[in-house]
C-alpha cells in the first residue's frame, strides 16, 4: 500500500515488483480491504478519484514522513495556484484526508465537499464524509454515507469497513461475507467440507450440480446455482440437521436474502469484477433499490 501510494504521487520507491506484489495480495486474501479497493477501481474506475498530479509529490512526502501539519501547510500553498477541476478536486480531497489525520473533522467536511461539487458522489468522497461523521460520533450518518458508496461500487474496501466500524458502533450484528462456501476443491475435483448435515451436504451438492450444467455466463454471477442451493436447503426436512450445523448460519442468511430479494446484490458483492462491470452498470441503473436494500438490511441478522 505505502509503494502503490509513493509511486501513484510520483515519488520513488525501492525497487520491487508492485504488480506482483498485488498479486499475490489477490490471490492470498481477495476479500482483504486493500484488494478489495484494488478490485474495486480495476473493475469500475468512473468511481474513483482523479489520479494525483505531480504537484502533491512534496505533500506525498511529508505524508509518508509523518508530517501531517506540513503537508497540510505545502497543500494550502497550492490552493491559490491554477489547475484544472480534476487537480483541484483532488487537493481539496487531500486537505481533508489531512484535517481528518490533525484531529478536525468539520474542517475536513468542508474540503470534501468542495471536491464533491467538482466530481459529484464519487464512492471516496461519501466514505470520507462518512469518516468524518463517525468521527463526530454520528455513525447513523457514518453507516448512510458508506452505504451510498457501495451501492455504487460494491466492493469498495474502504467504505465496507466504514460500513462494519459504524453498524458495530450501532451494536448491529451482520452477517459476516462473503458467505463461507461449503465445498472445497481437491485435486480430484469439488468436496463438500467436514462436518456438514446431510441437508447442508445436499444443499451444496445442488449448487455443484446446478453450476456445472450452467452453459452461459448470467448476471447476477452465480445465481442459478445459488438459487439450486437455496432450494434445497429449503425443501430439506428438519431431521436431515445434525449438531454440527443447527443451524447453518451461512445457508439460513442465502435463503433469507433471497426470501427478502436482497440476494442479487450479495452475488454482485461477491461476484464483481472486471470482466462482468458492463453487466453490472446495465444491472445497477435498474435496480439501484436492490443494492440500497441489501446493504441496509440484507446483511443485518435477526
Amino acid at each position: 500500500e505505502q509503494i502503490h501510494f509513493a509511486r501513484s504521487h510520483h515519488i520513488s520507491t525501492e525497487n520491487l515488483d508492485l504488480q506482483e506484489l498485488q498479486g499475490v495480495l489477490l490471490r492470498k486474501a481477495p476479500f482483504h480491504p486493500l484488494s478489495l479497493n484494488l478490485r474495486a477501481f480495476a473493475a469500475l474506475p468512473e468511481t474513483a478519484l482523479p489520479a494525483p498530479s505531480e504537484k502533491s509529490s512534496d505533500i506525498a512526502q511529508a505524508f509518508i514522513d509523518g508530517r501531517y501539519a506540513d503537508a497540510r501547510g505545502k497543500a494550502q500553498a497550492l490552493v491559490p495556484q491554477e489547475m484544472t477541476d480534476e487537480e483541484r478536486a483532488r487537493l481539496y480531497t487531500t486537505l481533508g484526508d489531512l484535517e481528518c489525520l490533525l484531529g478536525s473533522p468539520e474542517v475536513a467536511e468542508d474540503w470534501f465537499r468542495k471536491a464533491l461539487v467538482i466530481l459529484g458522489p464519487l464512492p471516496p468522497l461519501h466514505a470520507r464524509l462518512g469518516r468524518c461523521a463517525f468521527l463526530r460520533g454520528d455513525a447513523d450518518t457514518a453507516r448512510s454515507r458508506a452505504i451510498r458508496a457501495l451501492v455504487d461500487n460494491p466492493i469498495y474496501g474502504t467504505a465496507m469497513v466504514l460500513y462494519l466500524e459504524a453498524c458495530r458502533a450501532r451494536s448491529i450484528e451482520l452477517l459476516p461475507i462473503p458467505v463461507q462456501a461449503g465445498l472445497v476443491r481437491t485435486p480430484s475435483g469439488w468436496t463438500t467440507t467436514p462436518g456438514l448435515s446431510p441437508k447442508a451436504i445436499r444443499a451444496w451438492q445442488a449448487w455443484l450440480e446446478a453450476r456445472a450444467s450452467c452453459t452461459l455466463e448470467e448476471f447476477p454471477p452465480e445465481r442459478t446455482p445459488t438459487l439450486a442451493l437455496i432450494q434445497a436447503w429449503r425443501s430439506g426436512t428438519d431431521d436431515d440437521l445434525s449438531y454440527t450445523d443447527t443451524p447453518n448460519p451461512e445457508l439460513e442468511a442465502l435463503e433469507r436474502m433471497e426470501r427478502s430479494g436482497t440476494l442479487d446484490g450479495y452475488l454482485w458483492f461477491a461476484g464483481l469484477d472486471a470482466s462482468n462491470a458492463a453487466q453490472w452498470r446495465a444491472w445497477k441503473h435498474e435496480h439501484h433499490h436492490t443494492m440500497e436494500r441489501f446493504w441496509s438490511e440484507g446483511l443485518i441478522l435477526p
